[in-house]
């Protein structure tokens, strides 16, 4: 848990040195972008758990999907809210638990920072935290565990109209459950930590 909230806390720090680093704007053809208010980005999610721990270890995790929305505070500083869900079927029980399959959902705030990189080429690295909860199900019943999570999420973007573009990016997020378990367990159960891609595309406001 420590190192991931090191390695987080790094991510944000190179974040933020890069952004004093580049404060002078360059002049582009992403410009016209600042004008804008905010954008609205949609992307097939493919979420994927690394390291050991009752998601890797026990479930086939499937593609979902992403929606973010980012306003802007100041002309490459923007601020905003994310939602993602996707769904994962148990294939071993011996380390999940005894239900079928499991629904994720992730509801947080973003803060980030963008970077132009070439002509209607950009880049936008944010990072934030919220609230995350993975839905057990078997049969007719379910339960639900929850906690929060962390993530540090850069995103290119290539704009096809001035209010249109593609994108692709790599989210690494860091999931903490409150799932009460053996001692020996705990470390399996209560953190997972995933290495997320995702592409789609955003409509500039």
């Amino acid at each position: 848990m420590f190192l991931n909230i090191r390695s987080f806390l790094i991510g944000i720090g190179f974040m933020i040195c890069s952004a004093v680093m580049c404060a002078q704007d360059t002049k582009s053809a992403a410009s016209y972008s600042y004008k804008r208010k905010g954008l609205v980005n949609t992307q097939l999610y493919i979420p994927n758990a690394i390291g050991s721990n009752f998601v890797s270890d026990g479930m086939k995790v499937k593609p979902g999907f992403k929606l973010s929305a980012l306003g802007r505070i100041y002309p490459k500083v923007l601020l905003g809210v994310r939602y993602s869900l996707f769904e994962a079927e148990v294939t071993q029980p011996e380390y999940t638990g005894s239900y079928e399959r499991s629904r994720v959902f992730l509801i947080g705030g973003d803060i980030g920072y963008q970077f132009d990189l070439l002509p209607n080429l950009d880049l936008i690295i944010t990072a934030g935290g919220g609230y995350v909860s993975y839905l057990g199900i078997k049969d007719d019943l379910d339960f639900r565990d929850s906690g929060g999570a962390i993530w540090l999420n850069p995103e290119w973007s290539y704009s096809i109209f001035k209010w249109l573009a593609i994108t692709a990016g790599v989210e690494i997020r860091a999931d903490y459950l409150n799932i009460k378990t053996a001692s020996q367990l705990e470390g399996n159960f209560n953190e997972v930590t995933y290495l997320n891609l995702g592409s789609g595309l955003r409509f500039m406001l």
